[in-house]
């Protein structure tokens, strides 16, 4: 880990990019799982029903909550005083302009689109309310432990307005409550980020690789929960993730002071750079490659090359402009 608090933490990267090949997975529905799943073997049966359960883009969404509440505070958990405007600036630009730009680009596929512009609402609401915690002088814990008390309230309130939320039969006629509740309700698990960052210094001791593939073993299996529960027994992700991202916290926990001694991979690192065009253009991408290929087992591998491909250019063209124009705009202003 560098010393320099300003830098990107080695590892955090690749990890991005999983967790946003995960959410392009989860969005692909799998020739082979549908395959598998029809043989008459009982084994190869339930090979496919396995596969079919393994990948969670909510999962996924609830540990880059985790990681941008980490990268947020961990330049700033020693300092007495945050420049608010700058901070602001840089965050807001870089997330944003390419959501506006992609959006324009893409309007013909509206629809798909805006399915997970959720989480970036979150995002942006939680890059706001960072300057106002952080002045408030209670620790980082006890906003935790707070905001957790708001979740359940949150909870309660989204229950009230719409009970078929929960049980997730229908989404219709849910409205503005919705996003509303659903920052408050996904806080904790930013937070849990934040305190992630107040303390991962402390940790003086080591991460075997051991412990840290049971680690990674028990964060899919979670999430292969939450998907369980969600498609056979009607749980909303939205609740069945407030407890299955304790356990992320500490499966990254794991992962950062592993990296510590053992830094990731460049490549993966490299691919992690653009994880954010990756979410964001992901869902524009399939209809794309579907009107040219028709998804079996021979072209599924380009159901996830192309969109990844398609995403990087969107990252070279758009993103990465943007953050050189955040960083340029975040130094005029300080």
């Amino acid at each position: 880990m560098s010393s320099n608090k300003t830098t990107w933490i080695n590892g955090l990267d690749s990890i991005r990019f999983v967790l946003a090949l995960i959410v392009l997975l989860s969005h692909i529905h799998s020739p082979f799982a549908e395959a598998l799943k029809h043989s008459q073997n009982v084994l190869v049966h339930f090979t496919g029903i396995f596969m079919e359960h393994l990948f969670s883009g909510a999962a996924a969404v609830a540990g880059f909550f985790i990681i941008s509440g980490f990268v947020i505070h961990y330049p700033n958990k020693d300092k007495e005083t945050l420049d608010v405007v700058p901070f602001l600036v840089r965050r807001l630009v870089r997330i944003v302009i390419p959501m506006i730009v992609i959006g324009m680009i893409a309007s013909h596929y509206n629809q798909y689109f805006a399915l997970p512009l959720w989480s970036l609402y979150c995002e942006l609401a939680y890059y706001i309310l960072y300057p106002i915690l952080f002045r408030i002088k209670w620790s980082w814990n006890t906003k935790l432990y707070v905001s957790y008390l708001v979740c359940a309230v949150f909870v309660a309130v989204l229950l009230g307005a719409n009970a078929g939320w929960f049980r997730g039969i229908h989404f219709n006629g849910r409205g503005p409550y919705w996003q509303i509740c659903i920052i408050f309700i996904n806080l904790p698990s930013w937070l849990l980020g934040v305190v992630l960052a107040e303390h991962i210094d402390k940790f003086k001791g080591a991460v075997t690789y051991g412990k840290l593939w049971l680690m990674r073993g028990g964060a899919q299996l979670l999430a292969m929960a939450t998907v369980v529960l969600r498609m056979h027994y009607h749980i909303n992700y939205t609740y069945s993730l407030i407890i299955c991202s304790l356990f992320f916290y500490k499966w990254l926990e794991a992962e950062i002071i592993y990296h510590r001694n053992h830094p990731a991979g460049s490549w993966s690192e490299y691919l992690g750079k653009f994880s954010y065009s990756l979410y964001l253009c992901h869902l524009l991408c399939l209809p794309l490659v579907a009107h040219f290929l028709r998804l079996n087992m021979y072209t599924y591998v380009l159901y996830i090359v192309l969109p990844v491909f398609i995403s990087y250019v969107a990252c070279l063209l758009i993103e990465w402009p943007a953050h050189a124009l955040a960083r340029w705009l975040g130094k005029r202003i300080a």
